[in-house]
């Protein structure tokens, strides 16, 4: 490990597992963020006989993973979509001559009957699936492409599995043991702590309260940040706004380009930009070390999905802030997005009735325009989710990029068109001479279809050339140009009466259900009256057993928790519930809201509630501050929200659990958060100093080497290695191999150049 990967010892629970995989057992390991997941398997693979399949959910994890391989000199490759057919099948028949110890592909690859051929040649000494929890659909991020793995592992004769996640309940590591019918595993869970990071909520009322304390608080970082927001709308307007206010942002998000969305990426992991605003489209497999800060501008819509994005913060060890900023109204939106992922029943069968209307195979309609036909008309999104729906029942599918190309027509042949192009060189001549090398004149006339960046590459043009080319054609009515749609076409694999498919509506109710209590818990975190790290972790099944972390802000000062609102009135509780148990079930919150504070609402005149004795309980209070109450109360269990319907529609009521009864029954002192007028002054973030002249000049040294070889800076030595040539100033390769993170190979390519820079420092 040492002489490849320049690491001395392991990580906690690395050897454990290494240990585990090499005597042959299946292993399911849950390990934090940053605490070095890829050696488990990366290490076992380069030993055993054979070929180990690594399946990962994103393209970008696999370049960074084989980028780092290809530093050391090991034999590993990726295969996916964005690969053209030729490097594509260049790659599967590598594969299938055993050139590489490593096959990185994306689970949506298992689909291929090449790839799983290639890979049947082969001995399979191990299936790495990473980011296992993305075959749960209890988890936060399921996927349904990971439910074909057990279904490949068979037709691969069964190998040895390794799963490996940082973000899994008890729940979700149960439902990977079974999905992937792992054997006897042996389980490892080294703990979801991350000492170095700062969980901190600041209460918001409003979006101007919002940006203005993200603006400040991100004047004061050094180094790089995130910030979190739930639509691609508020990406745009976040970086709008951080623009004009002169803090450099860039935004990212699903419908940008994917050209845009690889060079914003990239300039992060360089350093080139330190502040990304961004969906949850942005993250995974991000391995910038110096991430001083994750703000979650709006919140998330699980305490998994919050904790893995906290977690890309501070993989250096180094400090680091996790900041939300906590609106209630938000919830509005996560409760959008789970409505919209779990159509009603008839919206279901109305979408699939249309794919059967239509006659075209594939279908190439867009979700906007399927979702027009649906009477009443159906939302985008939820067009989406119906075919997903579909797709899991296997009555459809749903082509994947490469399925999905551009047609292009000519009307006369190549050589035709390029006797009335002048002499001098052109991206059009050299196009259609490009053509004609490739296809015969018929076939150009009666139609070839390809995939645009591939014929680019084969006539070496670039993108803007060859738009101008295709326009062109088209302008003189020499050809016609279709490109490729935009977005996935569709097969349908049954065809029968709609209500004849087998869906299974009631699970697809528990899930929607199991989603909106997931909801709940991270609407508790942002309502917390105790310590932030003991929630985090004791919702992931760990008991934290320090009184104070140290590492929150309800933990920070003295370690006594802030004082709760029942601090000023005990009674502050009760009087919640007892207005709620007023309103017998047939009212909502908002109404639960004026109520208790006594608004002069004509609903309220109009249903005599302003005659209760609860009626203006809680005048002294805003209504925001009442509707936030309620959500804690509902949090702890004590009040539930239902649904009551009223003629042909359904309506959201507030009950009291039987648990809430007998609180108020009691007359209990119930912990709420503090109002606004006993909130604290707000604390600056904390900094650390660190003498960093030498530690950038290695940076832009390393960068330097990274362009060279068009890799990632950190594939070469990452930011903690620097840190620690920076402090120990090594003077030989003696010393310098002494270092954590440099390797005989590393050295071998890169060692010298950092030691002269390190020599010239210490000389000075």
């Amino acid at each position: 490990m040492e002489r490849v990967f320049g690491f001395r010892e392991f990580r906690p629970g690395q050897e454990e597992i290494v240990e585990a995989v090499f005597s042959g057992e299946d292993v399911l390991a849950v390990m934090p963020t940053g605490a070095g997941k890829s050696i488990c398997y990366q290490l076992p693979a380069l030993v055993l006989n054979g070929t180990c399949l690594v399946l990962s959910p994103l393209i970008a994890l696999m370049k960074d993973q084989v980028d780092s391989l290809r530093v050391l000199d090991l034999p590993a490759t990726s295969i996916h979509s964005l690969m053209g057919l030729a490097e594509q099948e260049e790659v599967l028949g590598r594969i299938a001559a055993g050139d590489y110890k490593m096959v990185y592909a994306a689970p949506e690859r298992l689909r291929h009957g090449p790839f799983l051929a290639a890979l049947k040649k082969q001995a399979i000494s191990l299936v790495a699936v990473d980011e296992a929890h993305c075959i749960s659909e209890w988890g936060h991020d399921f996927r349904p492409d990971y439910l074909r793995i057990n279904k490949a592992l068979e037709v691969l004769g069964r190998p040895q599995v390794i799963a490996l996640t940082a973000t899994a309940t008890e729940r979700v590591r149960e439902d990977i043991v079974q999905q992937l019918k792992l054997r006897s595993p042996r389980q490892f869970i080294t703990g979801f702590d991350r000492k170095n990071l700062f969980f901190e909520v600041a209460n918001v009322d409003h979006s101007q309260e919002k940006i203005a304390l993200l603006t400040n608080r991100l004047e004061s970082i050094q180094g790089g940040a995130l910030v979190y927001t739930g639509t691609r709308k508020g990406v745009e307007a976040v970086v709008g706004h951080l623009r004009r206010v002169g803090i450099d942002a860039s935004g990212y998000h699903a419908g940008m380009e994917e050209e845009d969305r690889n060079r914003i990426q990239e300039a992060f992991l360089e350093a080139r930009t330190n502040l990304i605003v961004a969906t949850n489209a942005f993250g995974m497999g991000i391995d910038r070390s110096d991430i001083r800060a994750v703000i979650h501008h709006q919140l998330p819509g699980t305490v998994e999905a919050y904790y893995q994005e906290c977690g890309r913060a501070g993989r250096d060890g180094n400090t680091a802030q996790c900041l939300l900023l906590f609106s209630p109204a938000d919830r509005s939106l996560q409760e959008f997005f789970i409505e919209a992922s779990y159509p009603a029943r008839e919206v279901v069968l109305a979408v699939y009735q249309i794919l059967l209307e239509t006659t075209e195979d594939p279908i190439w309609l867009t979700y906007r325009e399927i979702g027009s036909r649906v009477q009443p008309a159906a939302a985008e999104m939820a067009v989406s989710s119906c075919l997903r729906i579909l797709e899991e029942t296997g009555a459809v599918h749903r082509l994947n990029r490469y399925e999905n190309r551009a047609e292009l027509y000519l009307k006369l042949s190549p050589a035709s068109i390029l006797q009335s192009i002048p002499r001098k060189p052109s991206g059009k001549a050299q196009f259609l001479k490009t053509l004609a090398e490739h296809y015969t004149d018929e076939e150009l006339q009666e139609g070839v279809q390809f995939l645009p960046e591939e014929m680019i590459a084969k006539a070496g043009v670039n993108k803007e050339t060859f738009r101008r080319v295709m326009a062109d054609l088209e302008k003189k009515g020499e050809g016609a140009y279709i490109p490729p749609f935009r977005g996935r076409g569709l097969r349908l694999l049954q065809r029968m009466p709609p209500e004849e498919l087998k869906i299974d509506f009631p699970r697809l109710a528990l899930r929607k259900a199991y989603e909106l209590e997931k909801l709940n818990r991270i609407m508790a975190y942002g309502t917390l009256n105790r310590c932030r790290r003991a929630f985090l972790l004791e919702y992931f099944g760990e008991y934290h057993r320090e009184g104070n972390c140290g590492g929150c802000d309800v933990c920070r000062g003295s370690g006594e928790r802030p004082k709760g609102a029942e601090e000023s009135d005990p009674l502050l509780g009760v009087k919640i519930l007892s207005g709620v148990a007023r309103l017998r079930g047939r009212f909502g919150q908002g109404t639960a809201v004026k109520m208790l504070t006594g608004s002069r609402d004509k609903n309220l005149e109009k249903f005599g509630l302003d005659r209760l004795t609860t009626y203006g309980l809680l005048a002294d209070y805003a209504q925001e501050q009442v509707e936030k109450w309620i959500q804690e109360l509902t949090t702890m269990g004590l009040i539930r929200q239902e649904q009551t319907v009223l003629g042909e529609k359904s309506y959201p009521v507030l009950v009291l659990t039987p648990e809430g009864k007998e609180a108020m029954r009691r007359r209990e002192t119930l912990s709420l958060s503090p109002s606004r007028e006993q909130k604290r002054a707000e604390e600056k973030p904390l900094e650390e100093e660190f003498d960093k002249a030498l530690f950038e000049d290695l940076r832009k040294l390393r960068m330097q080497l990274a362009r060279k070889e068009n890799l990632p800076p950190y594939c070469i030595f990452q930011d903690r290695t620097l840190r620690e040539m920076a402090t120990r100033r090594p003077a030989d390769p003696r010393e310098m191999l002494g270092v954590v993170g440099v390797g005989e190979i590393t050295f071998r390519k890169y060692g010298r150049f950092f030691l002269d820079l390190i020599s010239s420092y210490n000389k000075g």
